[in-house]
């Protein structure tokens, strides 16, 4: 080397030539860095587009449950509605069968007693 600040055109094309390699290998770690970044932002795009439709099939998912619910509710309501109706049916089915017995009963002592009067002999009086 030179005395003081003056450097040999060796030194010099030396140094340049160092200055340029480190440029070299610097561009290239940007552009490997930039191929890098790419690779990320678009795995990044990926998983919330996937995020999205996961989050849009949730939110289906939730509202046929409400609809299923809805319905659910809806048909539990109405069976016991059925229910009630069906006991009462039976209910009056009973006092129905009680009062044809009843009327039944009544028949077969007005029959008898008509037999009974038809069985004596006509006098006339």
């Amino acid at each position: 080397m030179g005395s003081g600040l003056e450097w040999s055109q060796g030194e010099q094309r030396l140094a340049k030539n160092t200055l340029l390699e480190e440029k070299k290998r610097l561009e290239s770690s940007m552009m490997h860095r930039d191929v890098e970044l790419l690779k990320v932002q678009t795995a990044l795009e990926e998983s919330e587009d996937r995020c999205k439709r996961s989050q849009s099939r949730l939110d289906q998912a939730r509202a046929n449950v409400q609809r299923i619910e809805a319905q659910r509710a809806t048909l539990e309501e109405q069976n016991k509605e059925l229910r009630e109706q069906l006991e009462n049916e039976k209910a009056a089915k009973e006092i129905a069968n009680r009062v044809l017995r009843r009327l039944e009963k009544s028949l077969q002592e007005v029959s008898a007693g008509e037999r009974e009067v038809c069985a004596r002999p006509w006098r006339p009086d």
